[in-house]
């Protein structure tokens, strides 16, 4: 097996499964494996899970929350001083809980930014036990659905667009 061609099949890696059963480690395998072949890992932390870095050459850490991807959202459009604030007062956590699905859908677009802007190879993501998962991955299509337009409507079209692009260009290799 082409290790190389298997990572680059697409920039995201998705390590997801019942709880307790490694998720962590084998997304930590993954990324031993993919920095071995000579690409750098982008290792995200998704689910609250607040590990340590991996510690392994070529491999950056982020840990994810819906609250901190909504304060980078909002930052990026000019609302800096006013996010700052309610950063502090712990409503932007609150505002990327309230409605269901919003959460799993700041997190999928903030995965979207890193798959198209990052400059990592590949983006391996220790996610979710699988219930949860199945949620997050379901988010953009029932809020899509749910809302016909507006920004949150565009945000899960863009990520439901990166899924796409996903198994096209899985099915072209």
């Amino acid at each position: 097996m082409d290790i190389r061609r298997f990572f680059s099949a697409s920039r995201a890696l998705i390590v997801a499964g019942k709880g307790g059963v490694g998720k962590s480690v084998v997304s930590k395998a993954l990324a031993t494996v993919a920095t071995g072949a000579g690409m750098s890992v982008l290792h995200v932390e998704i689910d609250g899970k607040k590990n340590d870095p991996l510690g392994i050459d070529g491999v950056d850490h982020l840990a994810l929350s819906a609250g901190a991807a909504l304060s980078e959202y909002l930052q990026g459009r000019g609302l800096g001083v006013i996010t700052r604030q309610l950063d502090r007062l712990g409503i932007v956590d609150l505002v990327a809980s309230t409605a269901p699905g919003i959460d799993d859908l700041l997190v999928l677009g903030k995965i979207k930014q890193l798959v198209r802007e990052d400059e990592h190879d590949v983006v391996i993501i220790d996610g979710p036990a699988a219930g949860h998962a199945v949620d997050l991955l379901r988010a953009p299509r029932t809020l899509k659905r749910t809302i016909p337009g507006g920004p949150i409507a565009q945000q899960a079209a863009d990520v439901l667009e990166m899924f796409a692009e996903d198994r096209k260009s899985t099915r072209l290799n």
